[in-house]
């Protein structure tokens, strides 16, 4: 009732009051909501090392002689793929000229508050080993500094200022730019002698003696055990998810071949056996092997997840499995290549008409929608119901994206004009909004074998 009569109150003098004066007050607001977050939440989880204030104040001169001021950000340490997207962001957006960025890892459970006990335990990262390679290449603050950042930010007060542009909205914006521009094409990462030999050696160990691919079918579990997340019931978390026994076929072939697949992942929720395939998110779960296995894959088959990031990262051929939904806002993760890799779709039946969608319409009702999270819902309220990626269609992806990749591919001049009908769909979806589209060729045999997608 209090909250009412207190809404109805600011509703109120927002009319009374000139635009310029609200705006006034909402910055004075927020200055003082900045100030409280330094100082109640980022200083007190830095250590006191008062010995070391000489040391620190010469320091702190050399840092004001090259940059006017330090722009403090937020790094959500907790999701590998927000690291990664602010990794890439952060060099194709940098600070303002004469600034600096800081960034500052928070660790963000869904039951809790933010968490920024990151000085003293890892548990709120979700993969230490990626981030301290990303601090090598952008400042981030760590245990390592943590001492003379809470002596540059005590007695240089006037020389940093908070600042959301890498907040989710911030980046969702940025990383629409981004999209665009492609500049996800960089490979930034690399490694170190002593980490080629410590990521030979761990490949020895888990039986890895040749060409490999790595695969990644998505559930809920991570998010569970990991993020506390209660998604059972989440629209987007189930339209994208699939099982792992769909992803057999592709290990006997590939095995065939003589090809290795290695199952990637974190809290799986079962083991996984298949002819060729070694369990390494059950059996030999590592941060490190995260990244090796991903650097030094032939490609990659993964479910519409931040997994699929480890790709970007190491610039590696990609079959994007279940995809769910094709236009985006920022808010999603898709540094895919035309070129490169390949697009496999979830299928859509209409359980009222007792039909498929074809791929027009899909696209109408994701024109129509805006929005991922209203698309799932329509389907939901509409009796529209996803049917995962059939063994077959995975396996067959898998084969295309291999012919790619060794330059054996054939394509017909009908499986050419498939193509462009899909790439001119895709550009009539997009018209008039402000998203983009998994730029992606869907998979040559999934068209093929469903001529009715395209009718």
């Amino acid at each position: 009732m209090q909250q009412g009569i207190r809404g109805r109150l600011k509703a109120g003098i927002r009319k009374i009051l000139p635009n310029r004066v609200v705006r006034y007050l909402q910055q004075y607001r927020q200055l003082q909501a900045d100030a409280r977050w330094i100082d109640q939440v980022v200083v007190p989880c830095l250590p006191d090392e008062w010995e070391h204030r000489a040391l620190y104040e010469r320091q702190s001169r050399e840092l004001i002689a090259k940059y006017r001021r330090v722009e403090l950000c937020q790094l959500f340490s907790a999701r590998f793929g927000d690291m990664i997207i602010t990794f890439y962001l952060q060099h194709e957006f940098p600070a303002k000229e004469g600034e600096m960025v800081l960034f500052i890892p928070v660790g963000y459970i869904y039951d809790m508050e933010p968490i920024y006990q990151f000085l003293h335990t890892e548990k709120y990262i979700a993969n230490p080993v990626l981030f301290y390679k990303i601090t090598e290449q952008m400042p981030v603050l760590t245990r390592k500094n943590a001492g003379f950042w809470r002596y540059f930010i005590t007695y240089h007060r006037d020389r940093i200022y908070p600042s959301r542009r890498f907040d989710s909205f911030s980046m969702q914006a940025m990383n629409r730019e981004f999209i665009r521009r492609k500049a996800y094409r960089h490979t930034y990462l690399t490694f170190t002698p002593e980490e080629e030999r410590k990521g030979q050696q761990e490949l020895k160990q888990m039986g890895i003696t040749g060409k490999y691919v790595c695969f990644f079918s998505r559930t809920n579990e991570y998010l569970k055990k990991f993020l506390h997340a209660d998604v059972d019931t989440d629209l987007a978390s189930l339209a994208r998810n699939s099982h792992i026994e769909k992803f057999s076929l592709m290990c006997e072939r590939l095995h065939k071949k003589g090809i290795q697949s290695i199952r990637m992942g974190k809290f799986v929720d079962a083991p996984f056996t298949a002819q060729g395939c070694i369990d390494y998110a059950s059996q030999y779960y590592s941060p490190f092997m995260d990244l090796y296995l991903s650097a030094h894959a032939q490609c990659f088959v993964a479910d519409f997840s931040a997994m699929q990031l480890f790709a970007a990262l190491f610039q590696k051929p990609l079959v994007l499995t279940n995809v769910s939904v094709f236009t985006m806002h920022g808010d999603s993760i898709t540094y895919c290549e035309w070129e490169r890799d390949i697009l496999l779709p979830k299928k859509l039946y209409d359980t009222i008409h007792q039909r498929y969608l074809t791929f027009r319409e899909i696209l109408e009702v994701e024109k129509r929608e805006d929005l991922h999270l209203k698309v799932y819902a329509y389907y939901e309220s509409h009796g529209i119901v996803y049917e995962e990626n059939t063994p077959e269609e995975i396996a067959d992806a898998t084969d295309e994206l291999l012919e790619r990749i060794a330059g054996k591919i054939e394509y017909t001049q009908e499986d050419i004009s498939r193509q462009e009908c899909i790439r001119a769909l895709l550009n009539w979806a997009t018209e008039g909004r402000d998203c983009f589209v998994h730029d992606v060729p869907i998979a040559r045999d999934f068209l093929r074998n469903n001529p009715w997608f395209l009718a």
